[in-house]
C-alpha cells in the first residue's frame, strides 16, 4: 500500500512510482501488507506481517524496515527527483532487521525472565486504525502541525523465545508461567497487551517521530527492560576513491549530546570534535566522535537519564547519519533517571552489525495493567553531512 501527501507534495504520481520501481531490489524486501510513505527527501518501509508471512526480515509491526534518501535537483525552477545515487540508493536500516521493539519481565525479585521476551518481532495482527491516514492539524502543534499526516497501527504484544530452539524463536508452548505467545501475565492468569504506535511523518522534512503505548488489556504485565532499537545498514568496506579498483574499511563517526560513555574495554573516545558537521538548535554543543580503529568493535551510550541525541553516520563514505531524539515527554516515569541512547558494533564474518538502541528501565520495575500504561516516544532524524567535507 502506498500513501504520499497529495496536494502536499510536489512529486507527482507518475514520479513517484519511478522512485518505487528505482529501489534497489537487495535493499528492500516488500509485501502487499506493507505501507510505503514517500515524502520530498524520503521513502519509508512499514512493514507488516500476517499469518502466513514467510520472509525473513525480523522488522513487524508497523515498525520501519527501510528509509531510502531522496535527492533533490533544481534546475531552473524545475526539481528533479531521485533515489540518493552517490550511495548507491542504500537502504539507511538493515533490511534483514530494520527496526525492532522487545524487552524482558521481570520476575519480581529484581532479575528478569532469561526464557522469554516480549515485543513486536512475532506481531501478525497489526492493522491501521481510524486515526490512520489523517492529517496531522495545526491544532495538534509540534514542528509537523499543518504539514503532515498520520500512520498508525495498532496490534498485539507478542513473545518469543530468548534463546533460538531448533532454529525457531516462536513459543509454542507454555514456559515460566507465560501460557502462550500473546500471554503478558506470569501469573497463573493469561493476560493480553495492546500496542498503538503511531508515526507523524512531514511533508518536506529528512525525518519523522513515533510513539508507542503499550496498555494490558487483562491482566498485569511486569516490565523489567525496554528496547527500541534501529539496526544501521552498517558497510564493512567501500570503494576506495584513490584508486577505484581497490576497497577500503569504513570508520563510523557518533554524534551526542551531552558526551558520551564508552561500554566495552576496546573503544576510546579520544578523537573528539564539538559541532563538527552540524549544529542542533535544541543543544549548545555537540560532540562528535571517530572511531577510526576499524579492527575493534566499537560501544558507546550517553549517561543514565540524560540523553538528548545520538547519531551514527560516515560522511567520508557518503553514509548518512542516523539520528535518535527520545521524547522525554512520553517518558515513563519509572525511566526517568535509567533510560539512555546506545550504539553497539559487532563483528561479522561476514561484515558488520551495528545498532542504535534506546533503552529504558535499567534498574526499576514498570507495572503495566489496563489502568497503567507505558507510553513511549522517538524521533528519527537522517542528515547528509558530505556536503560539510567540501568546505573543511
Amino acid at each position: 500500500m502506498l500513501s504520499k501527501f497529495g496536494t502536499q507534495t510536489k512529486i507527482s504520481d507518475t514520479k513517484v512510482n519511478e522512485l518505487l520501481a528505482d529501489l534497489p531490489k537487495d535493499q528492500i524486501d516488500v509485501a502487499a501488507s506493507d505501507i510505503i510513505v514517500v515524502n520530498t527527501n524520503a521513502v519509508f518501509w512499514f512493514v507488516i506481517k500476517g499469518s502466513q508471512d514467510a520472509r525473513t526480515i525480523q522488522t513487524a509491526g508497523g515498525l520501519l524496515g527501510g528509509i531510502f534518501e531522496i535527492t533533490k535537483v533544481d534546475t531552473n525552477g524545475q526539481v528533479k527527483y531521485t533515489i540518493r545515487p552517490d550511495n548507491n540508493k542504500a537502504n539507511l536500516l538493515s533490511k534483514d532487521s530494520g527496526m525492532l521493539l522487545n524487552g524482558q519481565y521481570s520476575n519480581g525479585d529484581g532479575t528478569s525472565n532469561a526464557n522469554i521476551n516480549w515485543g513486536l518481532e512475532r506481531n501478525r495482527d497489526a492493522a491501521e486504525t481510524t486515526n490512520s491516514g489523517k492529517a496531522i492539524e495545526i491544532n495538534e502543534g509540534g514542528i509537523y502541525s499543518d504539514n503532515g499526516f498520520k500512520l498508525e497501527f495498532e496490534g498485539t504484544v507478542t513473545n518469543q523465545l530468548a534463546t533460538a530452539a531448533n532454529g525457531s524463536v516462536k513459543q509454542t508452548g507454555a514456559v515460566d508461567g507465560f501460557a502462550n505467545e500473546t500471554d503478558t501475565d506470569p501469573t497463573k492468569d493469561v493476560g493480553t497487551s495492546k500496542y498503538v504506535l503511531t508515526w507523524k511523518i512531514p511533508a518536506d522534512k529528512s525525518e519523522l517521530s513515533s510513539q508507542l503505548a503499550i496498555k494490558p488489556a487483562n491482566g498485569e504485565m511486569p516490565i523489567s527492560q525496554v528496547n527500541w532499537e534501529i539496526n544501521y545498514n552498517a558497510r564493512a568496506k567501500t570503494t576506495s576513491t584513490a584508486d577505484p579498483t581497490k576497497s577500503i574499511d569504513v570508520a563510523y563517526e557518533a554524534v551526542s549530546a551531552p558526551e558520551l560513555m564508552v561500554g566495552n574495554s576496546d573503544t576510546s573516545l579520544a578523537n573528539v570534535d564539538i559541532n563538527k558537521y552540524f549544529t542542533n538548535s535544541c543543544v549548545k554543543s555537540l560532540f562528535n566522535y571517530e572511531f577510526k580503529d576499524t579492527s575493534k568493535a566499537f560501544s558507546i551510550r550517553t549517561p543514565p537519564g540524560r540523553g538528548q541525541v545520538l547519531c551514527l553516520g560516515s560522511p567520508l563514505h557518503k553514509i548518512t547519519f542516523l539520528c535518535a531524539y527520545p521524547n522525554n515527554d512520553n517518558l515513563p516515569k519509572e525511566a526517568y533517571e535509567d533510560y539512555s541512547l546506545n550504539i553497539s558494533e559487532k563483528k561479522l564474518t561476514n561484515g558488520r552489525k551495528v545498532g542504535l538502541n534506546y533503552t529504558l528501565l535499567g534498574s526499576k520495575v514498570m507495572k503495566l495493567n489496563s489502568s497503567n500504561i507505558a507510553v513511549l516516544g522517538l524521533r528519527l532524524k537522517f542528515i547528509d553531512a558530505t556536503p560539510a567535507l567540501a568546505t573543511r
